[in-house]
């Protein structure tokens, strides 16, 4: 899996920017005998997107797959500005998120294939021409055209 999150620049989980990977992704695609799949990650929990935070930031992905919503706060300061609230206003949204997350991360490891079905999530792998990927927000996105993605894709 290729993932981009934050503002900066066999399968494995890279998170860095498609403008920087959009060529060899391409020719990886073409190449390689398992299958690619790109994402990114644009959820932000409505309490700092009221507060302004516009943009999921660099790890954030890291906090929804491996069940580390309730220590978000600690982030304020290190990887989201000091002004942001120390609670980030979790809802329903974020941790059906994160049960996405977990269950994507258990269908990849099991059968190579990150789509979780029974949450309404069919992901294509990434191929030539459409270079599909999948925007993680609540609820995640089919979407074309993963070269052209930048890493200040608005929270949804």
């Amino acid at each position: 899996m290729v993932g981009v999150v934050g503002s900066e620049g066999g399968p494995s989980l890279f998170p860095f920017a498609p403008v920087s990977i959009g060529t060899r992704l391409n020719t990886m695609s073409a190449n390689q005998k398992s299958n690619i799949y790109a994402y990114i990650f644009t959820q932000v929990p409505d309490g700092w997107k009221n507060a302004g935070l516009q943009y999921a930031w660099h790890g954030s992905d890291v906090s929804y797959m491996l069940d580390g919503l309730p220590i978000m706060g600690m982030f304020v300061g290190a990887l989201v500005p000091p002004t942001t609230p120390l609670d980030p206003g979790l809802t329903d949204k974020d941790y059906w998120v994160s049960e996405f997350m977990e269950r994507m991360l258990v269908n990849f490891a099991k059968t190579g294939d990150p789509s979780v079905p029974e949450m309404g999530v069919i992901w294509p792998a990434y191929k030539t021409p459409d270079k599909q990927y999948l925007d993680i927000g609540f609820r995640p996105v089919v979407m074309p055209n993963f070269d052209s993605v930048t890493t200040n894709q608005p929270a949804r």
